[in-house]
């Protein structure tokens, strides 16, 4: 896999890879949070996993995102991941409690991916999507609130809570 994503990153645009630490999965975006609220943010992050066991994710393909369903140029490429019913739950849970619908009453298209690397700003590139040759595996042992600090060199994520699955 090495050598597949050095030959897939010399194709791509100018760009930054995201630093291993700082892989993740968003279940829900909060945006802007006022210090006052992250305590009931930390009790929906632990009401949103009790009663729901360690599952296994995959990461089954390389893909741009926006993708082509999404519209837009592609702006960073990313690892979708599979989606097992515990990860669908725990993601409704969240959104129901912590993310307000759009203008047409509905909430954003859950696609699970992490994203490993984000264009310059105004590059793009063509859609990519390619299955993975050696799917990548991980427990999934619980779920971490995380707090978004947006740097010179890109968003650091600071853990602020972790609720683990039983």
């Amino acid at each position: 896999m090495a050598a597949g994503a050095a030959v897939l990153t010399e194709r791509l645009p100018p760009h930054r890879l995201i630093p291993a630490e700082q892989l993740h999965l968003t279940l829900a975006f909060i945006g802007d949070t006022r210090p006052k609220e992250v305590r009931g943010i930390k009790e929906s992050v632990d009401r949103s996993c009790a009663g729901l066991r360690p599952f296994t994710l995959t990461a089954q393909r390389i893909i741009t995102i926006p993708t082509p369903d999404d519209g837009g140029p592609p702006r960073l490429i990313a690892a979708a991941t599979d989606a097992p019913p515990t990860l669908l739950e725990i993601q409704r849970r969240l959104a129901q409690r912590l993310t307000k619908p759009k203008k047409n009453g509905r909430r954003p298209r859950f696609l699970p991916h992490l994203t490993l690397a984000r264009y310059q700003h105004g590059e793009t590139s063509e859609a990519i999507d390619q299955p993975l040759t050696h799917p990548a595996q991980w427990q999934v042992t619980g779920c971490t609130l995380y707090a978004s600090v947006l740097t010179a060199a890109g968003s650091v994520y600071n853990e602020v809570h972790r609720a683990t699955l039983a």
